[in-house]
């Protein structure tokens, strides 16, 4: 009885405690890549909806009326079918950083590119 205790016992073991700190450490590796993934699949998401936004919807021009009444319907519409996240000072912002990096939009794509084939590699044994 006792050996069973000891075998079942993780303090006792260090073969278990070696395994839970490996698996610990795979999990923990595998939820980074995930949120580093998240955050790349977020930025192209947000510079996507602002290139639409600007390019396609307003026709690259600042038409202040037009796009303040567009915002409005999009994080009406927007946060009605996905949640919050898509409100009308969210969409300023994603317009804004579009604006804002317009110009580097190929840097972007191949730096975020990078950091996710970076991000997604670990090791398999």
């Amino acid at each position: 009885m006792s050996l069973r205790k000891q075998i079942i016992n993780p303090e006792n073991n260090q073969e278990i405690q070696d395994l839970l700190k490996g698996l610990h450490e795979i999990i923990s590796s595998a939820r980074q890549a995930v949120n580093k993934n998240d955050d790349t699949i977020q930025v192209l998401t947000n510079f996507e909806i602002g290139f639409r936004n600007i390019e396609n919807e307003q026709k690259g021009e600042k038409r202040v009326e037009y796009g303040k009444t567009l915002i409005k319907i999009l994080a009406d519409k927007l946060t009605k079918e996905f949640g919050s996240g898509f409100s009308k000072r969210n969409l300023e912002y994603i317009r804004h950083f579009y604006l804002e990096y317009k110009n580097r939009s190929e840097q972007i794509a191949q730096t975020l590119s990078a950091q996710s084939e970076k991000n997604s590699t670990m090791s398999i044994c």
